[in-house]
């Protein structure tokens, strides 16, 4: 599915009505210490510096855009470097949540390894040889709907990508994401030592970008999850048996096996959802397996085709519901960028005109967030179809993006309070992954590299 979702506008929670006039002195301490509070959740700690990736999957489409990363100073995203050029494009990113964001270029010949402790610094891995176009164009030479991050001891933190060789043997590319004094940086091969980083495999779900790779699939073998069976061994993702009303039906295509899309895995999770015909109906069934417990549980998303993130405890999902029976645009579609260029994308196509009448998406403006482990629900009306969820700390601040906003919000109970908003800019809307860093950015004098894009 490609997600072609743009979305804005001001939430009812960022009109807080003011006290009365009696206690104003009470008011103005208790609103500073708020102030105080709100910056320190937002900030991620005292002194840390808040980074936005910018970056545009291309899908199927010709164009391809620039990646770039900015900080954010004074409520202002200002350029600190380019990851990948306009004519390099991007293919997709993976975080592995301990310090790394892999970039992959559009024609999955490279990786850019973004070091959170030290994000100035350039650092790109070619691959040996490339590894070709990526997508369902006809040379498909990785598979990337298992392609993710392994998390664990320095030696094993890595990019996996699984790819077709010309003799049709399936081998698995790894990159590691600092130099090893034992291992080189890019290591190639089939055997089970390349197979073992996939116990900690690690995806933390759709970024909610444009146009978003196809979700993880796996099958079921045995009452488990195998995420791949490469040279006839699985590699079990789940740790017990899957519930029987989990089993879906056999794909409709005739493909053997009973599959499930696997909307993410963390240290503490397992979170798929039956693979279903298109066309379906919202809510999504999604089955979560506790990798403490053992456990399975089942949440029922308010969307169809969830875009959903993991973030600790919390499933972050981007609602999407069937264009049938809503108004012919999704809304905020008049508050997006008016025109495009060689930096930016073009405008958005209005949804229902892109997926048509009968079997397609509608963007309501809704983000919602669902904690796996008491079950409560949370709901932000954004009112604006490009919006998504960025971030949720664990101390339950919510970092979320309107359209060309960003807006810090802390979670108080089943919902969020008033909102602050971060960052605002022309290079927003892009934006799909953040993180915060100790390192200060460098003066503008400093920071090498290309200049930023043109306004």
């Amino acid at each position: 599915m490609i997600t072609w979702a743009r979305f804005r506008r001001i939430n009812p929670i960022e009109a807080q009505a003011l006290p009365s006039v009696t206690g104003c002195l009470m008011f103005i301490a208790a609103f500073l210490l708020g102030a105080a509070t709100a910056a320190h959740a937002q900030s991620g700690a005292p002194g840390d510096t808040l980074y936005l990736l910018a970056g545009t999957t291309s899908g199927d489409a010709a164009a391809t855009y620039a990646v770039n990363l900015y900080s954010v100073d004074a409520g202002k995203a200002e350029f600190l470097r380019q990851i990948f050029g306009p004519d390099q494009g991007m293919f997709d990113a993976r975080e592995d949540r301990d310090g790394h964001i892999y970039v992959m270029d559009y024609w999955a010949t490279r990786v850019s390894v973004i070091h959170e402790a030290r994000p100035a610094e350039g650092d790109v891995v070619l691959f040996p040889g490339g590894l070709g176009k990526p997508g369902t164009r006809g040379n498909v030479s990785f598979y990337y709907p298992a392609w993710g991050v392994t998390s664990g001891t320095k030696a094993t933190d890595c990019l996996l990508l699984p790819h077709l060789e010309k003799d049709g043997i399936w081998s698995i590319t790894r990159v590691l994401a600092d130099r090893n004094g034992h291992d080189p940086r890019v290591t190639t091969g089939s055997g089970v030592e390349f197979l073992a980083p996939y116990g900690s495999y690690q995806y933390s779900g759709d970024a909610g970008q444009p146009a978003p790779p196809t979700p993880p699939s796996a099958k079921i073998v045995d009452h488990k999850v195998a995420l791949l069976a490469l040279g006839g061994r699985e590699v079990f993702v789940s740790l017990g048996d899957v519930p029987d009303r989990l089993i879906p039906q056999p794909q409709p295509s005739g493909m053997p096996g009973l599959f499930v899309n696997v909307l993410a895995r963390t240290s503490d999770y397992l979170i798929v959802s039956a693979v279903e015909p298109s066309g379906g109906a919202a809510p999504t069934a999604v089955y979560v397996e506790g990798r403490a417990s053992h456990k399975w549980s089942v949440i029922s998303i308010p969307s169809i085709e969830p875009a959903s993130r993991v973030f600790g405890n919390w499933l972050a999902t981007s609602v999407e519901e069937p264009a049938v029976g809503h108004p012919m645009e999704s809304p905020g579609v008049d508050n997006e960028r008016a025109a495009g260029n060689l930096a930016r994308p073009q405008p958005v196509p209005p949804t229902r005109l892109l997926y048509g009448l009968d079997g397609g998406f509608y963007m309501p403006g809704r983000l919602e967030l669902d904690n796996l482990m008491d079950r409560r629900r949370i709901t932000i009306e954004t009112g604006q179809q490009d919006s998504q969820i960025l971030n949720v700390d664990p101390g339950g601040n919510v970092l979320y993006r309107v359209n060309d906003k960003i807006y810090s919000a802390q979670i108080q109970g089943d919902r969020v309070g008033p909102s602050t908003l971060v960052v605002q800019g022309e290079d927003v809307p892009e934006v799909h992954w953040v993180f915060w860093s100790a390192a200060p950015p460098p003066s503008p004098s400093a920071t090498s590299g290309p200049k930023a894009p043109s306004r």
